[in-house]
């Protein structure tokens, strides 16, 4: 009972988290072409500093491009972001 009481406040904010995060409406054309060539190479597991190097952008251009995915997306991280995108059916 008591670890329960612990933890239904933690499960709580995660569950509702998940719930708002889930309840995002995500429009197939949300992203940019940039954005979703920089989602693919997310996908195959490049950092920020490969990215940039491969696009000829900074690395900083890369981290603002991201924070714009998650934003549109509604995603918590890169690995979510992506998850969307591959449910959604943008990638390849």
């Amino acid at each position: 009972l008591e670890l329960l009481e612990l933890l239904v406040p933690h499960l709580h904010v995660a569950i509702s988290r998940a719930l708002h995060l889930a309840a995002i409406p995500v429009d197939r054309s949300v992203l940019s072409k940039r954005e979703l060539e920089i989602v693919k190479w997310v996908h195959q597991g490049k950092t920020n500093n490969e990215i940039a190097e491969m696009l000829h952008i900074s690395a900083f251009t890369v981290k603002n491009h991201i924070k714009n995915i998650l934003d549109k997306l509604g995603a918590a991280n890169r690995a979510h972001a992506v998850a969307k995108v591959l449910d959604l059916g943008l990638l390849d």
